[in-house]
């Protein structure tokens, strides 16, 4: 009986609630620092993909040194970014890379899912270009609705059949709704363009090429400026 008691006065009411306040409390210290953490890790995320992108705004040559120092410096330190990076700058030959023009910014090309995105791809045959895209071909043809060549141009303000082309190769223009990954991850994809917009989203080409080229014919409506480089950023 003595014991009873002694339990029952351990476990009272307001013993119980004092150790449920506390285990809220600490819940809640729990739940905070968590949520801290992947806010803490989520501005960092957002800073270094800026810092990559701001170094990239020069020629391929100087874009690859500055990303290795971002490496080098322990400027890039998130995982796996960091790994990944490295990967990629190692297994990527010298003379190819990212490059932006240097007036490409992040925020001026955000592509609703609405809006027409048009894709250059640039292979050394068809046959490349059909074991690329395979489900652009429908077995005799491209699909006409979406896919047509195309090609380039490196002379500004140059009409089609007159410019000199940078080379003989094939060039397939692809218009999607919204942005495709299926598409760009295609290594052969060249640029990335919001037609509703007029502007590239995203190239593998350098400067120069964006500076002096652009791509005839186009899809009715499009309104690209020639060259591609004088996009405006503003």
């Amino acid at each position: 009986m003595a014991v009873r008691e002694r339990e029952q006065r351990r476990w009272s009411p307001l013993v119980v609630a004092i150790v449920l306040a506390a285990l809220g409390l600490l819940g809640n210290a729990v739940v905070a620092f968590i949520n801290g953490w992947n806010q803490q890790r989520t501005e960092q995320a957002k800073d270094e993909s800026q810092l990559i992108l701001e170094t990239i705004k020069t020629d391929i040559k100087q874009a690859r040194e500055n990303l290795r120092f971002l490496v080098d410096s322990g400027l890039i330190v998130g995982e796996p970014r960091r790994t990944q990076l490295l990967a990629y700058l190692d297994k990527t030959p010298a003379g190819t890379g990212p490059s932006l023009p240097a007036n490409w910014q992040l925020g001026r090309y955000l592509t609703p899912s609405s809006h027409t995105v048009d894709y250059v791809c640039h292979f050394v045959s068809p046959d490349a270009a059909k074991s690329a895209l395979p489900q652009l071909w429908a077995g005799s043809d491209w699909r006409r609705d979406f896919v047509t060549e195309t090609k380039w141009y490196e002379e500004k303000d140059a009409t089609p059949g007159t410019a000199p082309l940078i080379d003989s190769e094939f060039y397939l223009l692809v218009a999607k709704t919204g942005v495709d990954e299926s598409i760009w991850a295609v290594p052969e994809c060249v640029l990335e363009l919001d037609r509703d917009q007029g502007v590239v989203r995203r190239t593998r080409l350098n400067e120069e090429q964006l500076r002096r080229g652009h791509f005839e014919p186009v899809f009715a409506g499009s309104h690209y400026p020639i060259p591609l480089y004088t996009n405006p950023a503003r």
